[in-house]
């Protein structure tokens, strides 16, 4: 009976390789995404109850992302980087507040945060094979607020590396991407410069 109901709310699930998006959590709510071929949301749980608090609808897309939770001048959101844009959500009510497009590969690596950067990892897209755009798209963007909305400003593009499957890592000023032929890069986080 509960499958039936999940089935009517949410959609059949559609996608070759299974849920791959791991869960985050905010104060009060564990945030699950769906990205897949059929019906794709975002939705945050309470923690306690199991009800549900918000639901964002997304377009169909197959990605295996998981979201990241994030604070900005003390507003909370969550990110989702995938299938080819950043999308910014308020993480109180789901509503979208920002969104950036344009990103090639970027369908199975989670964000990176540090402070108000966010780096982006992205591989070879068996979808939109462009080499070029899947390396410009390891990029770093910063969240800005603006009113009561966050804005995404792009910091700088990846210059040289296609990561494989791995998120990239950000540490002590530094950004890493892993390639699929096992080697390391490592930028320097403000600018982008490979150290």
């Amino acid at each position: 009976m509960a499958h039936a109901a999940a089935r009517k709310d949410y959609g059949a699930f559609k996608n070759n390789h299974g849920v791959g998006s791991s869960p985050t959590q905010t104060n009060n709510a564990a945030v699950i995404l769906i990205d897949d071929l059929g019906p794709s949301y975002l939705v945050a749980l309470d923690k306690i109850t199991d009800k549900n608090l918000w639901k964002a609808d997304r377009k169909s897309r197959p990605s295996w992302t998981s979201p990241v939770v994030t604070k900005i001048d003390g507003k909370s959101a969550v990110l989702v980087s995938s299938s080819g844009s950043l999308d910014v959500y308020d993480a109180a009510t789901g509503k979208e507040d920002a969104t950036l497009d344009g990103f090639v590969g970027n369908n199975i690596s989670s964000p990176a945060v540090a402070g108000d950067l966010v780096v982006i990892g992205a591989g070879e897209s068996r979808m939109k094979s462009d080499l070029a755009a899947s390396v410009k798209s390891n990029c770093c963007v910063r969240l800005t607020v603006k009113g009561d909305r966050i804005s995404l400003e792009p910091v700088w593009d990846g210059k040289k590396a296609i990561y494989q499957h791995a998120s990239p890592l950000v540490y002590k000023g530094h950004a890493y991407f892993d390639t699929k032929s096992g080697l390391v890069h490592c930028v320097d986080l403000q600018t982008g410069e490979e150290l």
